[in-house]
């Protein structure tokens, strides 16, 4: 419903218009955000940060509230920050490969976090804790989050600068749940649920919302769950992938 600057003009036929045909790709010679903070943001992209992550300040409304940073964007997670070298019209660093000498966390804490990534979580999931605000909500973990689920985290094997974990591929020896009851979550995974969703019960905020379960997950829809068949460990049945 907005434009970035109010720059628009009426659509020539009044309604119904498609792109222009001369919109060139952007030139590769324009200014980058350097890789230590590769994410350009505010106006004119002048600055660089450190994290894809707002930080939330609530005067600044949905330009900064927690979500994940764009040229809109007027806060940056932890404010950590640097100017665009070339003072303005900076675009992203080239941030898709992941270079393969960085530490990694262990497979059992395999998530990455903090400032640095200096700690490893077990579980792909924040705990809430209020007064971090967007950074402990029970969101899915990223580098600005601040809190682990259950607090089950080890420090970077480096002392900071890890990387995920090789977690695309389940050890195929690890115990599974049922078919009946294919999806494991709670503390190690000791519960299969029947159902993809957890129960609402408000006393344990974000891990018994009705939303979709996971390892961190307190409540399971309609209390249908059965124990994990080795007590603890399970992972997701063959039937619903993981």
């Amino acid at each position: 419903m907005c434009c970035q600057g109010d720059a628009y003009v009426k659509c020539p036929a009044g309604r119904g218009c498609i792109n222009a045909a001369n919109i060139p790709p952007k030139p590769d010679n324009r200014p980058r955000c350097p890789p230590s903070h590769p994410y350009a943001y505010w106006t004119d992209n002048q600055y660089c940060c450190r994290f894809n992550r707002e930080k939330v300040y609530r005067p600044q409304g949905a330009n900064c509230d927690g979500s994940a940073i764009h040229p809109g964007s007027m806060c940056c997670q932890g404010d950590s920050y640097v100017k665009c070298p070339a003072g303005r019209g900076c675009i992203n660093s080239n941030i898709a490969v992941q270079p393969a000498h960085r530490p990694r966390c262990p497979p059992s804490h395999p998530y990455a976090y903090w400032t640095d990534n200096q700690y490893c979580c077990r579980f792909n999931r924040e705990k809430v804790y209020g007064p971090q605000g967007a950074n402990c909500d029970g969101s899915a973990i990223h580098p600005g989050s601040m809190c682990c689920q259950g607090d089950s985290y080890v420090k970077c094997p480096a002392g900071r600068g890890c990387i995920n974990s090789n977690i695309a591929v389940q050890p195929a020896h690890r115990p599974r749940c049922p078919p009946s009851h294919p999806y494991a979550y709670w503390t190690d995974n000791q519960y299969c649920c029947r159902f993809n969703r957890e129960k609402v019960y408000r006393p344990q905020g974000a891990n018994c919302d009705g939303s979709a379960i996971h390892p961190g997950s307190m409540c399971c829809q309609g209390d249908a769950y059965v124990k994990c068949p080795r007590g603890r460990g399970c992972i997701n049945a063959a039937n619903v992938g993981q």
